[in-house]
């Protein structure tokens, strides 16, 4: 189809065929011929040829809009013949939305006007047809007679200028709706020619706003934006730059942009991405690398870093302390694979196979002087070690060696075995075989709290996530090129920072429980040292009477039992007179004491009680007589059973022997004394009270 100026161009060509056409008739009537003139037949054909042969419709109406002349190639278009179109009105062929308007242009051309027009007609087959009418009216000396001009078919046009428009639709919405800033800015004066909506939220723009702005407005530093500039011109293009920008409010925050450069319109135009979630994220990665690298190098656990061919890359102060020399001697220069004391032994050689191939390693504690890898060095340690492989998409890149000095350790080990030792040796020749097993009871429930502990220490150890910080490393050196999409799109990436905090904070909180763990497992071996020292204290032969502070002996007693009943969360109180030193049986007297307190604390373990509770007494009874109570809150005691409970061999534990009570009840006899007890029954709790004569040093009984 031809453009505008072609239709005009047709029109005036079919307005001087008509001139010729009427021109010949007026002729031909004048002179009385019908027809005949050569000449004139011949203009009539060319004008009738031309009509019925060009891509255009050429119609005419008469003055009621009855179509009295149509081209033939109106069934090229519509689907109507010729002979079916002549002599209906043109509004049957007129899509009745566009007919109020059609009849509007037709007055207008009645009175006179031009009417060139677009609308709908309706094809024979009932499919809409856009046509481009160019019309005008037919005048005589009576009037308006009808109308003539001709017709375009625009429908291909139309299908275009409607995808058109969609298209621009669908590319407003896309520029509107993107998850990215859009602009188009003029290169030379900076004028911000069009954003889009997230851009505009990004400096906080309104639509009115846009009318004179500057991007030079949204710089921080003026100077980058010239520099962009200058990149711009030099490249045509620049990506990924990041700069510190300002929005309206005078916020500032970073951002990164791509554009590229248009010469021919003078303008850039790219995306801008705002960068500071990602900014954060790395400075909080950055903090958290200090932080990691601080316990690292704070952390008493020695560090190995080892590449796959068995030479040490990096460690930590505790590993130079640990084998006595410095890091520029070991990193680089110590190899396992190099190591005699690792190579000569099968075992050793096994072990390291494990972990290049993939497993984690526990090795128990064992004792090696550190010769092979600083030969000046003639300490022996105990060490626990735990090697694991650093993997990679499942393969093994790196070996982290945890090394943990346990030789102090050790030591206590072997020194509480041989306390152990001296207190059974002690015991035995003091013949105070109950008070021997008290203590060596309450030694084991010591023993098995510094196991315990110590257990639990190792078990924070081998299960310590300090090697979840190598692995963290390792993902962050794997993807050092490109850092902030690594953070801010991998989704392992974006957790890395927070899981880094996470887990700083989580090994701080482990390093603090270890140390309370350290210092509750020193208070243990302080309290077994008192317990020890008290056993050599009264580990002489019974039946010496000697000058004796009773509060010191019960306190003796008592501690004896202390671990035993903190652990069991028993509370003991004390009720103790203020007595001057008597003559005494101490060994005795502690005897029987630790075998009452013990039994108070059996009686509360076997109850339902909530709150355990020990009561012990020392009282001055009359005039010659002191009497030394422990009462309890536990299961109590039948009255059957009162008097039976003295007799050699009777008990109701289950591992109960039946002869502490029974040698207490001796020896308080043999002291000139007694032991006697006291309960309301079942469930209500039990009292034992010993009685001794209370003598002076002066040997006179006190007044």
């Amino acid at each position: 189809m031809g453009s505008k100026s072609s239709y005009e161009d047709l029109e005036i060509r079919i307005q001087e065929l008509e001139r010729e056409l009427n021109s010949c008739k007026s002729q031909e009537k004048q002179s009385g011929r019908h027809g005949d003139d050569g000449e004139n037949r011949l203009e009539y054909e060319r004008y009738k040829s031309l009509v019925e042969n060009i891509n255009e419709i050429v119609f005419s109406t008469d003055a009621q809009a009855q179509i009295t002349y149509v081209s033939p190639n109106i069934f090229k278009v519509s689907g109507f013949k010729q002979e079916e179109v002549i002599g209906r009105n043109f509004v049957e062929f007129v899509y009745p939305e566009d007919l109020a308007s059609r009849m509007d242009q037709f007055q207008k051309i009645m009175e006179g006007e031009n009417q060139v027009t677009e609308y709908r007609m309706m094809g024979k087959d009932g499919r809409i047809i856009w046509v481009r009418a160019n019309a005008r009216a037919m005048m005589t000396e009576e009037g308006f007679t009808g109308l003539q001009g001709i017709l375009v078919d625009i429908t291909d046009s139309k299908i275009m200028e409607e995808d058109l428009r969609k298209s621009e639709e669908r590319f407003r919405d896309l520029f509107n709706n993107a998850q990215v800033g859009l602009v188009r800015t003029r290169l030379g004066d900076g004028k911000v020619l069009a954003i889009n909506e997230l851009c505009a939220r990004m400096f906080q723009i309104a639509p009115e706003d846009l009318q004179g702005l500057r991007s030079t407005d949204f710089y921080a530093n003026a100077k980058d934006r010239q520099f962009m500039v200058e990149i711009l011109q030099a490249n045509g293009m620049i990506e990924n730059h990041e700069v510190l920008m300002r929005r309206k409010d005078g916020s500032e925050f970073w951002a990164s942009y791509s554009l590229r450069i248009y010469p021919e319109a003078g303008a850039a135009e790219g995306v801008i991405i705002d960068i500071s979630q990602r900014k954060t994220a790395e400075d909080a990665l950055q903090r958290s690398e200090e932080r990691f690298k601080s316990l690292i190098t704070q952390s008493p656990i020695s560090y190995e870093y080892y590449g796959m061919d068995g030479t040490l890359l990096e460690n930590n102060p505790a590993h130079c302390r640990m084998w006595g020399s410095t890091r520029e001697a070991l990193v680089g220069n110590y190899n396992l694979f190099q190591d005699p004391a690792i190579m000569n032994d099968p075992s050793k050689r096994k072990m390291l196979n494990k972990v290049f191939s993939g497993e984690v390693v526990r090795v128990p504690p064992f004792q090696l002087r550190p010769t092979s890898r600083i030969k000046e060095s003639e300490k022996e340690l105990w060490v626990k070690a735990t090697m694991y492989p650093i993997k990679q998409h499942g393969e093994v890149v790196n070996v982290v060696s945890v090394l943990e000095d346990v030789t102090e350790q050790k030591m206590m080990e072997a020194k509480l075995e041989e306390t152990n030792k001296q207190l059974v040796l002690a015991a035995r020749e003091a013949g105070m075989a109950e008070v021997a097993t008290g203590v060596l009871h309450n030694i084991g429930n010591i023993l098995n709290s510094v196991h315990v502990t110590a257990g639990s220490i190792l078990e924070k150890m081998e299960n310590s996530r300090m090697v979840n910080f190598e692995r963290a490393g390792g993902m962050l050196k794997e993807n050092l090129d490109s850092i902030g999409e690594y953070l801010t799109l991998d989704p392992k990436g974006k957790k890395l920072p927070a899981y880094l905090a996470e887990l700083a904070a989580h090994i701080s909180g482990e390093r603090r429980k270890l140390i309370e763990d350290a210092k509750q497992l020193r208070e243990y071996i302080d309290h077994m040292v008192t317990i020890i020292s008290l056993q050599q204290s009264f580990g002489k032969a019974a039946g010496l009477t000697e000058i004796t502070d009773i509060q010191e002996v019960v306190e003796a007693a008592v501690t004896l039992h202390k671990a035993a009943l903190i652990r069991h969360g028993i509370k003991l109180k004390r009720g103790f007179e203020d007595l001057p030193p008597i003559l005494a049986d101490r060994n005795r007297v502690m005897q029987i004491m630790v075998n009452l307190i013990a039994n108070a604390k059996h009686a509360i373990k076997n109850s339902e009680v909530e709150r355990g509770e020990i009561n012990v007494s020392i009282r001055k009874v009359g005039e010659d007589q002191l009497a030394i109570s422990v009462s309890d809150n536990g299961v109590g005691i039948p009255p059957e059973n009162l008097e039976r409970i003295f007799t050699r061999g009777f008990t109701t534990r289950k591992k109960g022997h039946g002869f502490g009570l029974h040698s207490g009840s001796i020896a308080a006899a043999e002291m000139g004394g007694g032991l006697s007890a006291q309960s309301k029954g079942e469930g209500h709790g039990a009292a034992f009270t010993l009685t001794i004569p209370f003598k002076t040093p002066d040997g006179e009984k006190s007044r």
